[in-house]
């Protein structure tokens, strides 16, 4: 863990750098103790351990950084504990972690570049209205990915931007909530693939 102090000379654990596969292990597979004033998952810090199944991330996480999770085979829940702002999952972290189920907080504000490439278990996928990128190739794994349940309206759907390589997110079968109502089933798709600008491409309603 990288430590500093607050004002009243408090020790706090803010980000976590590496953890190791033996202790995931010995815990069952079941990390739920990460310490509640940890604000970044760091690079590749969980990466490729067989052991988690489950984890636990506080509130106060605003960043999963590059490869946090990568290659996690047998990770199939992420809990993601209430109250939490803002959280950017950043390129990799969760890729090949082919038994993961998710739905990401409604404070998701970023996901990065192949966050979660070739994760084959997900066949749908909860995204909040918080969220106002999703990068290249974020949710490739063949044509798993079927449902995109959205906790927003049609037009802020619309102005959500993707990679130009996201065939994925941008096919799959759109379910939105409107004005707080219950999520809507077997909508037609909201949004058809764009032509890439600058390096992005618009999710825009399908004609």
């Amino acid at each position: 863990f990288k430590r500093t102090t607050d004002n009243q000379g408090n020790l706090l654990y803010t980000d976590i750098l590496f953890y190791p596969k033996g202790l995931a292990k010995d815990k069952g597979g079941i990390i739920d103790n990460l310490p509640e004033t940890l604000t970044t998952i760091g690079g590749a810090a969980f990466s490729n351990n067989p052991y988690i199944t489950e984890i636990h991330i506080p509130a106060s996480v605003t960043l999963i950084d590059a490869s946090a999770f990568a290659n996690c085979s047998h990770l199939k829940t992420l809990v993601f504990k209430a109250g939490g702002t803002t959280l950017k999952i950043g390129d990799y972290a969760f890729q090949n972690c082919t038994e993961l189920s998710l739905t990401l907080p409604a404070y998701t504000t970023e996901i990065g570049n192949y966050a979660f490439y070739d994760c084959d278990n997900l066949t749908s996928v909860t995204i909040g209205n918080s969220v106002t990128s999703i990068g290249d190739y974020a949710f490739e794994s063949g044509d798993n990915l079927q449902h995109v349940y959205y906790g927003g309206t049609e037009a802020q759907l619309s102005t959500l931007t993707i990679g130009p390589s996201s065939a994925g997110i941008v096919d799959a079968k759109r379910h939105y909530e409107s004005d707080g109502s219950a999520l809507q089933k077997y909508v037609r798709p909201v949004f058809s693939k764009a032509r890439p600008m600058r390096g992005t491409a618009a999710m825009a309603p399908a004609p």
